[in-house]
């Protein structure tokens, strides 16, 4: 067995449509804390849902090239243009409205729905297939310098969420309520179906396994499949800052596009906060019992380490929303005003003037916090 996997080390990259961009910043700045470490800074095991599909799979690609492959990451997410991403023009948004209009309005008298999604993100599965070179995957893992890559998607079909993964050999699938493991080569459908944000991006079909969705819908433990992988300690990167929660006019009724961002809130970040906060408790409980009584458990202290947005990124984005498509901002606008749908707007604004704040902000925050970074890093496992 490979030295590095005796203890592996996790990374948690979670989802947040363009907020991967902060995970890519973060990247960088672990990237830059290896070169001044005594020992070399690598993690055994990735695993990405949502937008941190995207940054988990293209770390596995470029492991044996890093540093550069890193930067370019960064330069990938802060050059980002919507159209990169999804059409905007008024023929395909056109199209797909028609479409809700008629299957809203004359529903009862079809059976063949046409309601799917609200964007056409065509141009993602181009733009993906571009930047991934997913055969690099297997030569990384043969070369020892990964243990395996895990994403997560949901099927709506089996209403399971299903960690996809391509490792060594040896590693023993998983299966939970709910979710389950499944080996196969990592490729393109993966990434997307795992990024398909619900309602705003189309599901995808993998092979003959269903249509699948975004990784974080109903994945009650994203650590699970890292835990799983044999990591004995995770490094989770977020993408909402902590903070208290606001002041509001409790007399104004909650516009459409308010509860849509909470909606997106709840989907992506409140899960990984739950397991995160479940892994607190558990260690705490192993801490007090003994190592007689610990024998048996179905459980096992997790050192972890989490870095997240030191700034709200929701006025980031009211302010770069100006930059989205016109013909975003008229259905948005629709929803609600400019303040109101900035969270919203958070997750689909692939837009450079945004993106390359969130990269420098990812950057900065995980350089400053370098010396917990190594002590994380360099301590022994539980």
């Amino acid at each position: 067995m490979n030295a590095r996997y005796v203890n592996p080390i996790g990374l948690v990259l979670t989802g947040g449509g363009s907020r991967g961009a902060y995970q890519a910043g973060v990247l960088k700045g672990l990237s830059e804390i290896s070169k001044d470490c005594p020992t070399e800074l690598c993690f055994d095991v990735l695993s990405g849902m949502s937008a941190g599909a995207i940054n988990a799979t293209y770390c596995a690609t470029v492991l044996d090239q890093v540093h550069e492959g890193i930067e370019n990451l960064c330069r990938m997410w802060a050059s980002l243009r919507p159209q990169d991403i999804y059409r905007s023009d008024i023929g395909s948004l056109g199209k797909i409205s028609l479409s809700w209009i008629t299957d809203l309005s004359f529903g009862a008298f079809s059976h063949k729905k046409r309601i799917q999604h609200l964007l056409d993100t065509t141009p993602l599965s181009s733009f993906l297939k571009d930047k991934l070179q997913f055969h690099r995957i297997q030569k990384n893992i043969d070369a020892g310098r990964l243990r395996a890559l895990s994403v997560a998607s949901y099927c709506y079909q089996t209403e399971q969420t299903v960690s996809f993964t391509q490792g060594v050999e040896g590693l023993e699938p998983w299966s939970r309520p709910r979710r389950r493991s499944e080996f196969c080569k990592i490729g393109l459908e993966h990434v997307l179906a795992s990024s398909a944000v619900p309602l705003l991006f189309s599901q995808v079909k993998i092979q003959d396994k269903g249509f699948f969705g975004d990784g974080s819908l109903r994945n009650t433990a994203p650590l699970s499949s890292a835990i799983n992988l044999g990591a004995r300690k995770i490094l989770v990167v977020g993408v909402r800052h902590r903070r208290a929660l606001p002041e509001q006019d409790l007399s104004v009724y909650p516009t459409v596009a308010r509860i849509f961002g909470l909606f997106l809130n709840a989907l992506f970040f409140d899960p990984i906060e739950v397991d995160i906060e479940r892994l607190f408790h558990v260690n705490k409980i192993l801490e007090n019992t003994s190592a007689s009584r610990q024998e048996g458990l179905p459980f096992r202290k997790i050192d972890f380490y989490l870095i997240r947005p030191s700034k709200d990124i929701a006025p980031l984005a009211e302010e770069a929303s100006k930059n989205l498509p016109k013909t975003i901002q008229y259905l948005l606008g629709g929803l609600g005003n400019r303040k109101e749908y900035a969270t919203l707007a958070s997750y689909i604004l692939f837009h450079s003037s945004f993106t390359e704040q969130l990269v420098e902000m990812g950057y900065k925050d995980c350089l400053s916090q370098k010396d917990q970074i190594l002590e994380f890093m360099e301590r022994e496992s539980f």
